[in-house]
């Protein structure tokens, strides 16, 4: 009987406890945040600290129609803002994240941040005294995309998006659709923070600059930002780029525009790509065979002349595959003039030879400039459901 007893009061409490676990204890209301969307990190020439500018949203405009029809006191009125910007300064990045509360009712909530846009200045001495508090909060991703500015990171956080009520996330989406083209590198903290520690690979990051249209600031991102360790170094143009993802295997889609026999240019699409990097030592010195492999179609053509014979398509695929590795040339060029190992080749020895890397690491910056770059580049131009034929008659 004591037992029964004993069982049936262990039970009860139990079952109390489990009532307890499943109250809401740290929910927190959205009226008593302020939701972050992008978040920009200058270096402050007043106090000698750090200036943060956040892109906050303003919940109750979001979504809202325009004013001017009926039930006009819920519509958004022309010209109402999406989101608030607000700036704080501080001695360090957490003691600025504090002193925001000097200016708003509400706490920072940093879950759904989008972008960190980093300004000119501070990536070129160096971001790393700025990255432990992304590192260590609890309430900051990582999943969030990594952005230098051509000049004040704050500026960002100013500028308008035509498509996107909230300009953070229409430069987020930006990034996003970057496989459209390939053109533009696009990283998040965490795959930065990968680079950064790693010993064999150098970072990269995604440019923004300001332009100023009809009177209003739009975001261009375009390009890739490199660095050298957590220092800026400098910038690859869109081609460069593209010539980057080759060798990483990141180029997803893109234009390539040739020109045929009668100098006419041809749209050639991407539609898919792969690359094999390879390293050998021989004889003391040091090589990287690349394979870069690359399917398309034809997806315009600007003269008349008949593509539909197999001398023509093999022509294409030659000057395609010259168009790649001219890319990717150009990339290796402005690589090794700053001695930035962007492409993970030091990876490739380590994996490769892990007995001998202890020894080459230490001279990897002298090493990696020297290096001899092979390429081969495999192009395919589908035929199947292709009107490879002119769009008006050739004349004969």
């Amino acid at each position: 009987m004591k037992k029964k007893l004993l069982k049936y009061i262990i039970f009860t409490i139990l079952l109390f406890l489990l009532l307890l676990l499943t109250a809401c204890w740290d929910r927190k209301e959205l009226d008593d945040l302020a939701v972050v969307a992008g978040i920009a990190i200058d270096y402050d020439q007043e106090t000698e600290g750090i200036k943060l500018t956040a892109q906050i949203i303003k919940a109750g405009e979001v979504g809202q129609p325009q004013g001017g029809g009926e039930g006009g006191s819920s519509a958004k009125e022309e010209g109402a803002e999406t989101v608030w910007v607000v700036e704080s300064t501080g001695e360090t990045l957490f003691d600025a994240v504090r002193n925001f509360t000097f200016q708003s009712s509400r706490k920072l909530y940093f879950p759904h941040n989008n972008i960190i846009v980093f300004s000119k200045e501070l990536a070129e001495k160096g971001i790393t005294p700025y990255l432990s508090f992304f590192i260590r909060d609890h309430e900051t991703r990582n999943m969030v995309w990594v952005l230098i500015a051509e000049d004040q990171a704050g500026d960002v956080m100013r500028v308008k998006t035509d498509l996107e009520e909230i300009p953070a996330v229409g430069i987020a989406r930006m990034i996003e659709d970057r496989v459209a083209t390939s053109e533009i590198s696009g990283v998040m903290l965490q795959e930065f923070l990968t680079m950064l520690i790693s010993k064999t690979t150098d970072p990269v990051a995604t440019p923004l600059r300001i332009l100023e249209k009809a009177g209003e600031k739009k975001p261009l991102i375009e390009g890739t930002a490199v660095f050298k360790g957590d220092k800026l170094l400098t910038h690859l143009n869109t081609k460069e780029t593209r010539g980057l993802l080759w060798v990483k295997g990141e180029v997803e889609s893109g234009i390539i525009v040739i020109k045929d026999p009668r100098d006419n240019k041809i749209s050639l699409e991407i539609t898919k790509a792969s690359s094999k990097v390879k390293a050998e030592i021989t004889n003391g010195e040091y090589k990287i065979k690349l394979k870069v492999s690359t399917e398309g179609n034809i997806g315009e053509q600007m003269g008349v002349t008949n593509l539909a014979t197999g001398k023509m398509i093999a022509y294409l695929e030659r000057q395609k595959q010259e168009a790649v590795k001219r890319e990717i040339e150009a990339a290796l060029k402005k690589a090794k003039e700053y001695k930035t190992d962007i492409f993970a080749f030091g990876e490739a020895f380590h994996r490769k030879y892990p007995n001998n890397w202890q020894e080459i690491k230490r001279d990897w910056d002298n090493i990696f400039p020297e290096i001899k770059v092979s390429i081969e580049v495999d192009s395919l131009l589908h035929h199947a459901g292709l009107n490879l034929k002119p769009p008006i008659p050739v004349k004969k």
